[in-house]
Parts: structure tokens; C-alpha cells; sequence
């Protein structure tokens, strides 16, 4: 019996093992016919040939240009539907060693002990990158990797054109084509998840920034008007606060305030996240109040609709407050009065967590909406309080948008 591991060399690289090599050349030998090969390799000349046979091209392409080309389509669509079908993913591990691997400034020797080994392989496929020269800033290293990743996906298919001549020959070596069509398959799955990891990483990226530039307009504005938060009405208990576009009915106007007022340095595109893709990018225009839609708001803001005489002062806020947070999914659902999940992170991430800024000015990735006082931040405590005794936690009736913070110390944004 053949041993089927044996058939390509996990010590060489990707190439057929010897035996397999000589049974090759002798099947190529004999015409692809397996019956003249010597007996003492016709077993594995006869199973390549079993191999070879997958091809089945002889319907489609009866000559040279179209075998090579019948072969390519199989090799794409084979890839096609590895990306598409097989759910490629990185696993938990090393997607972990990754995000630390690009939170150390690509130095694997930064990152910690046990993901360290995982990390220097990581580094080692990027370098296969070889971009020309260090990039001043990291987003700029991120879209030179991008470039060339999709470069090389939209190049010519005339770098895997075999001469023809050779294909009527005798010495055709049909490894050749194979080993190609493994390589392909195997730069889809490697590649794939880490170009998708690399994106979302420069999303965060850039949402982090937006929000930074936010946290100094905070610290300005505060300055500026007796350490006020940014409000654009008075926002009173038992009005709508998601209305967005009516001012005395959206929280969002509030937030919309730090741009209007001129408090960020880019108007409203420092408030736009990139995860959101609907989210506005123009410049200021006059006497805009709020943003003209949910869709375009990216961040939601610490709800300021509350009784009468409650004003909320930034140096009064504990410096663990979240003030503003990427955009809040039980508010996107609840409007549209389906079912909420308290539990769900911002669709700006794909749901994989939410960029938040603290009081003090800091930006953090956090994985959930429930803080570690136990507090979380889509809902107020009454609500909280209200689902608490579920057997379903995620899954709960929506809110209907005039609910407001309990108190003081009641972190809950919107919309």
C-alpha cells in the first residue's frame, strides 16, 4: 500500500516526493498510460494518473492552449470557492498574536511570551511584502500593503502561461501546473484573513483618531463655557432624543455641537468613523444643526436629556466615564422597533467591540458594552435593572427612545 502522506515532501518545499517524482516521469514516459511503467512504481504511476484524470478536460479542450486555460479556470474557481464556502479565518490564537504583533509596532519581540512564536511567523509573511521604504506613519504602511495585496490579485495571467511548445513535448512536467494550483490555494488562505485583520486594524485606527480629536474638543469647549459639556438644547426629560436632525429631540445634536462650533479641527469628518460607511464627510454646512440622518452618525454620545437644573460638567465626570462611544446597535435596532440585544458590540467594528472615550481624554477598544462596574453603556439602570432576571439577556423588547440615565453615576449613550 502506498503511504499517502509520502506524496509530497514535508521536508522540501511543496514539491513531489522522489518516489512520486520517477513514477511521474516514467507515467509521462509511457504516454500518461500506467499499464508499461515498471512494476515497481506502477502503483503510485497509477494513482497520479487517477490524480491527473480530475482534470478532465478532454471534452473542453482538445489542444495545448486549451488545457492550460480549462486548468487556470479550475484553479480559480477552486479559490473562489475556498474564500467563499470554507469561512476562512484566523483562529482565536492567532488573531490574538496578531493584534499584539500590530500593537507593538510590528516588533514580535515585543509581544508577550506565549504568542510570541505565533507572531514572528506573522512577521515573517509580511516581510514577504517588501515594501520599498519605512512608511512615516502606520495608516500609510497599511494602504502601500493593501495596494500591492490587491496588485498582485489584478496582474496579468500571463505570469502562469506555460509555452505551449512545451506542452506537446515529452518533458512537459505536469508538477509544474499542480504545484501552482496549490500555491494559489494556499496564498488565499494565508493571505486572505491577514489583508481582512489588517483593514479592520486600520478602521480602528482611524476611528481611535477621530475620537482623540474629539476628547481635545471636549477639554476646550469645557474650558471655554464654564466647564459645560457640549449641549445644542436644553434637552429636557421625556422628550425623543433620537429624532436625529431636530435638535430638541436628538442627542446627536448635542455631540453635533463640538463640529459646529468649530471644537474639532475637520468639522464633522472628525466624527465620522470609517467602519460606517454612510457616515457624512462633507465639510460644515452653515447653520447645520445635527446630522441629517442616524445613518450618518457614527459615535453615540453620553445622553444628556435630564430633569431640570442637571447640568453635567466635564470635570465633575469620574475619569472612567465614557463619554462617547462608537454607534450604539440597540438604538439602530430599536428604532426600527425589532428586538434589541443588549449584549451586541457597535456594527462600526463588525461587531467585534467599540472604540470609547473616557472623560480623562483616553480612547479604549472595549469587546463589550458592560463596563466592569457592571454598568452598561446602551442601557439605562432602570432598564438594566428590568431584564436583569431573563433567562435571555440578548434578546429583549426595545426601548422606545425618551428613557433616561438614572442618575448621575448611570452611563448610558445614544442614540
Amino acid at each position: 500500500m502506498i503511504d499517502d502522506t509520502n506524496m509530497f515532501d514535508v521536508a522540501g518545499d511543496s514539491g513531489l516526493h522522489a518516489d512520486d517524482a520517477m513514477a511521474l516521469e516514467a507515467l509521462v514516459e509511457t504516454g500518461f498510460d500506467a499499464a508499461p511503467v515498471a512494476p515497481s512504481l506502477r502503483p503510485r504511476a497509477e494513482r497520479l494518473s487517477r490524480v491527473l484524470g480530475l482534470l478532465d478536460v478532454r471534452g473542453s479542450a482538445g489542444d495545448a492552449d486549451g488545457l492550460v486555460d480549462a486548468t487556470l479556470a479550475r484553479i480559480k474557481l477552486a479559490d473562489q470557492r475556498a474564500l467563499r464556502d470554507a469561512a476562512i479565518a484566523l483562529s482565536p490564537n492567532d488573531e490574538d498574536a496578531f493584534e499584539a504583533l500590530v500593537g507593538s509596532g510590528y516588533a514580535p519581540q515585543s509581544v508577550p511570551q506565549p504568542l510570541r512564536r505565533r507572531a514572528e511567523r506573522h512577521r515573517r509573511l509580511l516581510d514577504l511584502l517588501e515594501p520599498s521604504r519605512a512608511e512615516t506613519a502606520q495608516s500609510g504602511l497599511i494602504d502601500r500593503t493593501l495596494s500591492r495585496v490587491q496588485a498582485a490579485a489584478d496582474s496579468d495571467e500571463s505570469r502562469f502561461k506555460i509555452d505551449s511548445a512545451r506542452l506537446g513535448g515529452r518533458r512537459f512536467r505536469i508538477a509544474d501546473l499542480m504545484t501552482i494550483a496549490a500555491l494559489v490555494l494556499i496564498a488565499g488562505a494565508a493571505i486572505g484573513p491577514m489583508v481582512g485583520a489588517m483593514r479592520e486594524q486600520s478602521r480602528r485606527l482611524a476611528c481611535q483618531a477621530g475620537l482623540q480629536a474629539a476628547g481635545i474638543g471636549f477639554a476646550s469647549y469645557a474650558g471655554d463655557f464654564d466647564d459645560l459639556m457640549p449641549m445644542a438644547s436644553p434637552s429636557r426629560a421625556g422628550n425623543s432624543w433620537w429624532s436625529v436632525g431636530k435638535p430638541e429631540q436628538s442627542n446627536s445634536a448635542n455631540f453635533f455641537t463640538l463640529a459646529r462650533t468649530g471644537y474639532t479641527k475637520n468639522g464633522p469628518c472628525d466624527l465620522a468613523c470609517p467602519g460606517n460607511a454612510k457616515a457624512c464627510r462633507d465639510k460644515l454646512i452653515p447653520g447645520a444643526m445635527d446630522w441629517r440622518s442616524l445613518d450618518e452618525v457614527s459615535y453615540s454620545y453620553q445622553n444628556m436629556f435630564r430633569g431640570v437644573g442637571q447640568p453635567m460638567r466635564l470635570s465633575m465626570q469620574p475619569l472612567s466615564r465614557v463619554i462617547a462611544v462608537d454607534g450604539s446597535p440597540v438604538v439602530r435596532r430599536a428604532v426600527n422597533r425589532l428586538w434589541i440585544n443588549p449584549l451586541a458590540n457597535s456594527m462600526n467594528h463588525d461587531q467585534r467591540g467599540q472604540n470609547a472615550l473616557h472623560a480623562d481624554g483616553r480612547v479604549v477598544f472595549i469587546t463589550s458594552p458592560v463596563l466592569q462596574n457592571g454598568d452598561n453603556i446602551w442601557l439605562p439602570r432602570l432598564f438594566e435593572q428590568a431584564i436583569a432576571g431573563r433567562s435571555k439577556p440578548t434578546h429583549a423588547d426595545p426601548i422606545d427612545g425618551t428613557e433616561i440615565p438614572a442618575g448621575p453615576d448611570d452611563e448610558f449613550v445614544g442614540p
